[in-house]
């Protein structure tokens, strides 16, 4: 005949084994440098996060900077106009009195027989035509105007007779340059 035995085994109780040391060491070291490595991340993230903040204020002080630049350069744009403008002044007061100069030049050695007919000025170049009514007077007109201390380069271009009327002239053409 064959037993069965229905009645429950008793099981016999596993005695608690002593986890190895090399095992619990192991486990500490991996929760320290979780701990560690946790520490580390939460640092760096502090760091980025204040360089951003860092390069927000750098962009808008940059920004400002960027303003104040372009207020110099229109300043800087400005002082150059205006120095241009006070060139031009300036020039024009040199240039102002020259014409009278001329003038006063040209006429105070204009002798009885000579009448200017025209007188142009380009620049320091002076060109004058006239009329004379002898030779020896429009000689002496010439060389009046060589002598004078604001006239150089006097020179005769043409000297022509003529008449005017009854009269016998002789119409003449000069070149001369001022000094200033």
């Amino acid at each position: 005949m064959i037993r069965i035995n229905l009645l429950p085994t008793k099981k016999r109780k596993k005695k608690a084994q002593p986890i190895p040391a090399h095992f619990v060491f192991m486990g500490l070291m991996i929760g320290v440098v979780c701990v560690v490595l946790g520490l580390y991340w939460m640092h760096l993230n502090g760091k980025i996060s204040d360089m951003k903040a860092d390069k927000q204020a750098k962009e808008i002080k940059l920004a400002d900077l960027q303003v104040q630049l372009k207020e110099v350069e229109n300043y800087e744009k400005a002082i150059a106009i205006f120095k241009e403008k006070a060139a031009a002044i300036e020039k024009l007061k040199k240039s102002q009195g020259i014409p009278l100069m001329l003038l006063e030049q040209v006429s105070e050695h204009l002798s009885k027989g000579v009448w200017l007919t025209s007188l142009k000025n380009s620049g320091m170049g002076v060109s004058l035509k006239g009329i004379a009514f002898t030779n020896t007077e429009l000689v002496a007109y010439i060389q009046n105007l060589k002598g004078s201390k604001n006239l150089t380069g006097v020179t005769p271009i043409e000297s022509r007779q003529g008449k005017m009327g009854k009269i016998s002239i002789y119409k003449f053409s000069l070149k001369l340059q001022m000094k200033v």
